[in-house]
């Protein structure tokens, strides 16, 4: 039986990949922080294996690397999902939200994907996997945190992709638009406290786009992809002979593709002002 490590699977993008993997016969080593997500995932299929983990702890990456090495002996697949959103001026935003983005978002992809290569190369069709974001390929006002954590994946993979060819190990990386999960909500949570501590100096100055930054979290499910899109290209990123280096996951995701892609400076700052100005961007 083939086998998958999929971070950050107890809910949204992880949690639906975990459920399509195992239906087609993988086990999945399904990772979790939480005793009563791992208790969720644990009914959801019987290949589901809830891996409790942090992705930032050392410790935890070890102990999940020696349990796939004791009952696999090897892992196909990696999918370094896990991942966090925070929003804010790049003036005033905490210097420790900038760390925390890109710890989470960025180091520990490449942690894990260093620590689980050697597993990777004794599969006879390894593959690893990532989620970016249409945020690392147009950076947007008020996401620089996020935005320069997922542009830094973006590197990150098509270095991958070079180094790692000799082992024919297949590397992807998923890149959605805004894909109907918790994530939003509990960005939105996370800005609204922000929002209560924020100086009055920062409201001032930043007012247009904080309210275009709290409008799109408000309304993010009516703007939004289902989380089905994301699997689709999952399925296919997992099992294609050959799958693609990326996959833009919704309409507003191909859109940024080709904008950050072939669009001059000038014409993408313009068209970002032009969606702002209904807030009184000047």
């Amino acid at each position: 039986m083939k086998s998958i490590l999929i971070t950050g699977a107890s809910t949204g993008i992880g949690k639906a990949c975990a459920i399509a993997a195992a239906q087609l016969g993988f086990t999945v080593y399904a990772g979790h922080r939480k005793d009563s997500d791992g208790e969720a995932l644990k009914q959801l299929h019987v290949n589901i294996k809830p891996t409790k983990m942090d992705v930032q702890s050392d410790l935890d990456r070890k102990s999940v690397f020696d349990l796939i090495t004791k009952e696999c002996g090897h892992l196909d697949c990696l999918f370094n999902n896990a991942g966090i959103s925070a929003s804010g001026s790049s003036e005033f935003q905490s210097l420790e939200k900038y760390r925390g983005q890109m710890e989470v978002n960025f180091i520990s992809p490449v942690a894990m994907t260093q620590i689980f290569l050697p597993l990777l190369r004794k599969s006879r069709d390894p593959r690893i996997l990532f989620t970016g974001s249409a945020a690392g390929l147009l950076a947007k006002p008020m996401i620089a945190s996020y935005s320069a954590s997922k542009f830094a994946l973006e590197s990150f993979v098509d270095t991958l992709r070079i180094e790692l060819a000799p082992w024919n190990i297949k590397v992807a990386i998923f890149e959605p638009g805004k894909i109907k999960t918790e994530i939003y909500k509990k960005s939105l949570e996370d800005a609204q406290k922000e929002n209560e501590l924020m100086s009055e100096l920062e409201k001032s100055l930043y007012k247009p786009l904080i309210d275009v930054a709290m409008y799109n979290m408000e309304n993010a499910d009516s703007m939004s992809s289902e989380v089905s899109e994301v699997v689709k290209v999952f399925i296919h990123a997992l099992t294609a002979r050959k799958p693609k280096t990326r996959y833009p996951v919704g309409g507003d995701a191909k859109m940024q593709a080709i904008i950050g892609k072939y669009f001059p400076d000038f014409l993408k700052d313009w068209m970002i002002k032009q969606k702002l100005k209904k807030f009184g961007y000047k």
